[in-house]
């Protein structure tokens, strides 16, 4: 059941998105039902949108592109996205743009995302925003995707003690029919902004001012000013959905002191290359760990990877039809306050899967387990070294 979207004056939204075009696609209408409730708005884009080179050649109908040309691209889409906040009613001087490298995102997570986290920490903290939306980590586009973990480590540093903040996740990029559906509704209460008549206009509208994005995905785009837009609550006072894996069986702990994860595969035909598991978590020590998968592997040996070295742990792989059971140590979500993992496997642009939450409580639960399992060993021990004597 989706809810509608409640705002006031004393309002303030804060949307982030990968790219110019995304505020408008996946927040037009949002946008516009803010301003006319008098709520203060913000608009962050974490890319210039400059790496799309398929459609640059399309509108400027060369083939080789340069470093330069990336460049005056990025240029381009940054007018075009001032140009749709325009007509959606939203001044330039709410809008800043990171600048960070299109096509880039997950490198930057993966890295250690230490110095975006903190750029994200200090738009929420100097804007002090009531609600945040941000791309969802599932979304199938990597810049999508990255851009949600980021936001939630970051919103997890800001909003930690704040309890009349929310925060609020849309998906552009997702599987179609059932699946994506039942994925999206396990995720977290659904909250829908309705587009009534004027408020399709106008961001239709907003989506012409797009117009290096229209040339090969113009019937795309426009379709998407003709639907309700829905976003899932993430984070609030009352809802914290980091528990469980969207589209997949919750985790469980296990008795060896290992987390045991449940991952739905969905293979996309023409989905290409090895799989790689991707893990990043944020705590005291934040760790960036990735190992391949191969075919038949059944043991993931993972790498950290801002030293190169493997680390002292690794992945334990069961395989079911469509799904893959992956069992981590549980040591390794000691001191964690947020953790996700991906399966990696590129489909031209996008993914064949996004970022899903792991649930910390079922961590520590395993690391319980463990002790308890070691405990009467140790019993038994003793009484044999007594029987001895």
């Amino acid at each position: 059941m989706a809810h509608a979207l409640r705002l006031d004056g004393r309002d303030r939204v804060l949307v982030l998105a990968p790219h110019p075009d995304d505020e408008t696609l996946a927040a037009g209408g949002l946008l516009q039902y803010a301003r006319a409730r008098g709520a203060s708005v913000r608009v962050v884009f974490a890319t210039d949108g400059d790496n799309n080179p398929w459609a640059q050649r399309a509108v400027e109908r060369r083939w080789r592109i340069s470093a330069a040309d990336r460049a005056r691209f990025g240029a381009r889409r940054r007018r075009e996205a001032l140009a749709a906040l325009a007509r959606l009613g939203v001044a330039a001087r709410d809008a800043e743009f990171l600048g960070y490298h299109d096509q880039g995102l997950t490198a930057l997570l993966m890295e250690g995302g230490q110095v975006p986290c903190a750029r994200l920490t200090r738009c929420m903290a100097s804007f002090r925003p009531t609600l945040v939306v941000a791309p969802a980590p599932a979304d199938l586009h990597p810049d999508h995707s990255a851009l949600g973990v980021l936001v939630d480590f970051a919103f997890e540093r800001w909003a930690a003690r704040r309890t009349s903040v929310r925060l609020m996740h849309y998906l552009v990029h997702e599987l179609r029919g059932d699946t994506a559906r039942t994925a999206r509704a396990a995720t977290g209460r659904r909250v829908l902004v309705p587009l009534p008549y004027r408020e399709r206009l106008r961001k239709r509208r907003a989506m012409f001012a797009h117009g290096t994005q229209l040339v090969l995905r113009r019937r795309m785009l426009l379709t998407r000013a003709a639907d309700p837009e829905t976003f899932v609550v993430a984070r609030d006072a009352a809802c914290d959905v980091h528990a469980r894996f969207a589209g997949g069986a919750p985790e469980t702990a296990g008795a060896d002191g290992r987390l045991w994860l449940s991952l739905q595969r969905r293979v996309r035909l023409g989905a290409c290359g090895a799989t790689t598991i991707l893990l990043a978590v944020d705590g005291r020590i934040p760790r960036r760990l990735q190992g391949r998968l191969g075919h038949r592997s059944r043991v993931v040996h993972l790498r950290d990877v801002a030293t190169g070295a493997y680390a002292d742990t690794r992945i334990l792989v069961r395989r079911a039809v469509h799904r893959l059971e992956l069992g981590m140590a549980a040591s390794l979500f000691a001191d964690a306050r947020r953790a996700y993992v991906k399966l990696e496997r590129r489909f031209g642009f996008f993914d064949e899967a996004g970022w899903q939450p792991i649930a910390l409580h079922a961590a520590r639960a395993a690391t319980v387990e463990r002790a308890r399992a070691r405990r009467p060993a140790r019993r038994d021990t003793h009484a044999a070294a007594g029987a001895r004597r």
